[in-house]
């Protein structure tokens, strides 16, 4: 118990920055906080504090320990809160939630104010993050494939629909037809997720009628860098609108032409394991269907 005092008192010390205010928020004296922490000092041997006039700040070593321990410790004082009141807390363990960071930030976490439970973000490409769920490494993935698999089920919560953004300060200008698009955008420069561009090469096949040919500045494995590169004003791009939405909201970007009804969209599924007792997975589900368009 020794050590466990001398933790709550560490962690105390490194969420105030004064071993004095830690000794009041403990309710004891300050010598024993300062006996409290020159005690685990010596357990670890090593310093875990740098002192100051104006109090400490905790070492590389005291930032490590506080980071292991922290979360810990919280959870043990609420059980303890738990038993002055006569009710034993019952364990949850976090809701696993796997899609890439865009989708994540620009759909899945718009939609988790019913969860009770902590949700943990898992991020990969879909191939990763099927084989995640697969292992049970995930709990929920939302993906651009659904899981084709017996122990699978998966369904329709999105779509990725399409813009084709510009910076507001480039020298880009917004087009007013079609026909007018393609030669406009020669040479133009251009920001991208990736090398292979097909839904931009098929873009530019099917209703420009030409390769494409706008001049590739940069390559970002990461919609959301891709966008501030658009901002930036390093080039135009084709962007999923759940990306794009909010700059083209504040005038950070505008719409060249509007492209959303000539590109299919592109379908999001949810896949969970059928077996999977999680009442927050079906919480999830739900929220992500009523919001799908």
């Amino acid at each position: 118990m020794a050590r466990t005092e001398w933790l709550r008192t560490f962690v105390c010390a490194c969420q105030s920055g004064s071993i004095t205010e830690a000794a009041r928020l403990r309710n004891i004296s300050q010598p024993a906080a300062t006996s409290h922490v020159r005690s685990l000092e010596a357990a670890a041997g090593t310093p875990l504090f740098v002192r100051r006039r104006d109090g400490v700040v905790p070492t590389e070593t005291g930032r490590r320990l506080y980071a292991v321990v922290v979360d810990p410790l919280d959870r043990l004082a609420g059980v303890l809160a738990g038993l002055d009141v006569g009710a034993l807390p019952v364990p949850r363990s976090p809701l696993r939630v796997g899609s890439s960071p865009e989708v994540f930030a620009g759909l899945v976490a718009r939609h988790l104010g019913r969860v009770s439970c902590r949700v943990d973000a898992v991020f990969g490409d879909d191939d990763e993050l099927h084989a995640c769920l697969a292992r049970d490494g995930v709990d929920l993935v939302v993906t651009a494939a659904p899981v084709v698999r017996r122990w699978a089920v998966t369904e329709v919560v999105g779509a990725h629909r399409y813009a084709l953004v510009a910076s507001a300060g480039s020298p880009l200008t917004p087009v007013g037809r079609l026909d007018e698009l393609g030669g406009r955008l020669v040479d133009a420069p251009w920001v991208s997720y990736s090398d292979d561009l097909p839904r931009t090469r098929r873009f530019w096949k099917q209703h420009l009628g030409r390769p494409f040919d706008a001049r590739v500045r940069l390559v970002a494995p990461d919609l959301r860098v891709v966008l501030s590169a658009v901002e930036a004003g390093l080039g135009a791009s084709l962007l999923p609108t759940m990306v794009c939405a909010p700059a083209l909201e504040r005038g950070s970007v505008f719409e060249m032409f509007p492209v959303g009804d000539l590109i299919e969209p592109r379908p999001l599924w949810a896949s969970a394991r059928a077996a999977a007792d999680r009442p927050d997975i079906a919480v999830v589900l739900d929220e992500l269907k009523h919001a799908a368009p």
